[in-house]
């Protein structure tokens, strides 16, 4: 993912082999832990197929009755949720619990969460917590595992503690695509630049910003000067499509079309 990471050297990496070999093996059941390997449960989870996730590691909950709480919300969750989700929902509560220690420290379970104390956490999630990167999002994991363990424990007042208010409303985006005067611009300078840069900008003006028009455009029109193979039963549209990024400015959403794309083949019959 083009991130740097810090790993141990191999000796290091050799030696905690050796002495995990020597520990005494464990008969406690996997859920019990407070690290699951997720190969030993017992259950078809959804696995990530981009990032190889292989154990969940709840040490960082601090009190034990939210911790062992959310154990059993977190099992429920993984037999219909993804991988991905559920390590959201587990950073969603280990910034509660770093909150309710330092804020509530004689508090330890679920059960003694209210409405109050919470109003508190969205204050303090909307003006002081660091590391927050989708406010929505974070809110939502969070009502999701307080729900669940509401339901499983019998704590009826979780599955109301949150108001449909509390949740920001989600914020669409504006599409932008380029004028005619900009097109006139835009295509006035493209003599500056480089014949395959050129050709790409091009093809980005057709699908990226005009591509209504272009899918209206019949198959029959594709034609080709080069005598093409009766071996060939069908062709190949190379189709580039450009990623899109977004840019939030004074409460407004822009969608923007950068130079970078991705190249996709559909082939035809």
């Amino acid at each position: 993912y083009g991130k740097e990471k810090t790993v141990p050297s191999s000796l290091i990496t050799y030696v905690r082999k050796a002495y995990q070999f020597t520990e005494a093996e464990e008969e406690r059941d996997e859920i019990e832990k407070d690290i699951w390997t997720l190969e030993n449960l017992d259950i078809a989870y959804k696995k990530n197929p981009i990032k190889n996730v292989q154990t969940l590691n709840f040490t960082a909950i601090i009190q034990d009755d939210l911790r062992e709480e959310t154990k059993k919300a977190v099992y429920e969750h993984l037999h219909h949720e993804a991988i991905a989700t559920i390590i959201k929902e587990l950073t969603a509560i280990r910034r509660l619990s770093k909150y309710l220690k330092e804020t509530y420290p004689h508090i330890h379970s679920a059960e003694e969460l209210n409405r109050e104390l919470l109003e508190e956490y969205l204050t303090y999630l909307a003006t002081e917590a660091e590391g927050v990167n989708n406010y929505r999002m974070d809110l939502t994991r969070l009502r999701g595992v307080l729900e669940t363990i509401g339901k499983l424990y019998g704590y009826p007042h979780l599955e109301i503690l949150f108001l449909a208010s509390d949740l920001p409303r989600q914020v669409q985006p504006k599409l932008k695509s380029y004028s005619d005067s900009e097109l006139i611009r835009f295509n006035a300078a493209l003599a500056e630049l480089d014949e395959q840069m050129e050709r790409l900008m091009v093809i980005h003006q057709m699908l990226g910003t005009r591509i209504s028009r272009f899918t209206l455009i019949p198959l029959d029109n594709y034609k080709t000067t080069k005598p093409v193979s009766r071996k060939v039963s069908g062709f190949s549209l190379f189709i580039i499509l450009p990623f899109y990024y977004l840019t939030f400015s004074n409460g407004n959403v822009t969608l923007h079309f950068p130079l970078m794309c991705i190249l996709l083949v559909v082939n035809f019959p």
